[in-house]
């Protein structure tokens, strides 16, 4: 059987991940779209830096929006259980809803 991995330390990788992808678009944005407000760059210039070099509470929010995709990626992929969910586990994430299904719930 496969070692299994931390979902805390998979979840920090990508969110370091997303993070250089945001970086690489909103640089791509700024060299290319001439009617970005100064308001936005100004702001956007304060992030476009190494992910270990943020606040933590922006680090914050790429790890919620990491681990809301794992979620997804968990629930779409039952195979990557074996990967990442450890028994004791399983109960935490299977009952961690995703947005979507809150919604649906909430019509039954």
């Amino acid at each position: 059987m496969s070692e299994l991995i931390e979902a805390d330390d998979f979840i920090e990788a990508m969110a370091e991940e997303m993070h250089r992808i945001w970086m690489a678009w909103a640089e791509d944005l700024i060299n290319t779209e001439k009617h970005l407000s100064e308001e936005r760059l100004d702001r956007w210039h304060e992030f476009l830096v190494d992910y270990d070099k943020l606040d933590e509470a922006v680090k914050e929010k790429d790890r919620e929006l990491a681990d809301y995709i794992f979620t997804v990626l968990i629930h779409t992929f039952p195979r990557l259980q074996e990967i990442f969910v450890q028994e004791e586990e399983k109960e935490y994430i299977f009952n961690k809803m995703i947005p979507e299904e809150n919604e649906n719930n909430a019509d039954s």
